[in-house]
């Protein structure tokens, strides 16, 4: 492989060969293993140096998605898969932005559920749900539901949402028992266990019957 340039764009170095092809490298491998245009690099070289290029543009590439927002280690993972990257790549990068504390899927994780407590609009299993689908393990996703949750702050959360719920129904010629039918349903739907749900829906029609 002949080096037919070296150009630097931004603090990166754009080397191009003969055959079109190119690689992304940083300063530091430039000079490491001295690399100058006109060289004709052996083939092992450039298989290592194309390691590091690879991980070079697939650590850019996560960092400006964490730029962005926070990601759990499967949400990077699945980005940097349809990004075609190869598994050691992507093992690699994922260690190194654990070691600098770039992901950290229990702080995202307890992050996560103090966003949902305040936003009181979904139940414990939805949340559990959502936390699953996005990668944190189940002993991460426990521990944290022991220490941060409270049963009060989602029976605060279901009433709210059952009380509003039987405003919307209160036009409506309904018996009671279809009115708690369906706000027992519509809590199940938000993610509240079925005994919440239950117990919340009883007490708001029987409350609003009064």
């Amino acid at each position: 492989m002949l080096i037919k340039s070296i150009i630097r764009i931004k603090n990166k170095i754009r080397i191009s060969f003969d055959d079109d092809t190119f690689l992304i490298l940083n300063e530091n491998s430039i000079i490491e293993y001295n690399l100058y245009k006109g060289l004709n690099l052996p083939d092992e070289l450039f298989d290592k140096l194309n390691n590091e290029s690879r991980f070079l543009t697939a650590s850019n590439y996560a960092f400006r998605l964490l730029s962005l927002r926070n990601y759990t280690k499967k949400e990077l993972t699945d980005k940097l898969k349809k990004k075609e990257y190869e598994e050691p790549v992507i093992l690699r990068v994922l260690n190194y932005l654990e070691e600098k504390n770039y992901i950290n899927d229990e702080i995202f994780a307890e992050k996560f559920l103090e966003s949902k407590i305040r936003q009181s609009k979904t139940g414990q299993l939805k949340i559990k749900s959502q936390l699953i689908k996005k990668g944190i393990e189940l002993k991460i996703i426990e521990r944290l539901f022991r220490t941060i949750l409270k049963e009060e702050d989602f029976e605060i959360t279901a009433i709210n949402l059952a009380q509003k719920k039987i405003k919307m129904l209160k036009s409506k010629p309904l018996q009671e028992k279809v009115k708690m039918h369906k706000i027992y349903n519509f809590l199940l739907g938000k993610g509240f266990s079925m005994e919440l749900s239950y117990k919340t829906a009883v007490s708001v029609v029987n409350k609003k019957e009064e």
